[in-house]
């Protein structure tokens, strides 16, 4: 099973700019989850899902922001934010504390990969970060495939 923890901004991008490329591993995940020949994981931190609620309440409505959140629980798991994920974005050399709390949760939870769209802020981490295009052709999905 492959674990992909998703950045803020990839799941914002599926969510409000409807980037195609975040909304393709949207996809692949919700085919992929539960029992499949290639079964994959998606997790996203809960203080994502507090960022990503703020941003659709602004963009669109609360109750839209809500019908979302509502429907990414269904495709991904929640993943806490502990004293221990805190702690180790505190110790990381993360620029940004939100980046490190992604870090820390995709460390202490083992994923394979974090999705990104900044793969620099990640490259001091023992997980690998990529970008949503990348993740599609490392599974061997190309953009065309997808559509």
């Amino acid at each position: 099973m492959r674990k992909i923890i998703f950045d803020t901004e990839v799941i914002l991008d599926a969510f409000i700019t409807n980037r195609p490329d975040s909304e393709r591993v949207m996809t692949l995940i919700e085919k992929c989850s539960g029992f499949s020949e290639e079964n994959m994981l998606g997790m996203v931190t809960s203080t994502t899902l507090q960022d990503v609620y703020n941003f659709c309440s602004i963009a669109y409505s609360p109750e839209v922001a809500y019908e979302g959140i509502r429907h990414l629980t269904n495709l991904i798991t929640i993943v806490p934010v502990s004293a221990e994920e805190c702690v180790k974005a505190f110790e990381s050399d993360e620029e940004n504390f939100a980046d490190g709390i992604v870090r820390a949760a995709a460390e202490v939870n083992g994923a394979d990969f974090i999705l990104t769209r900044n793969t620099n802020a990640f490259r001091t981490s023992t997980v690998r970060a990529v970008t949503p295009d990348e993740f599609m052709k490392i599974v061997g999905i190309r953009a065309s495939d997808s559509e």
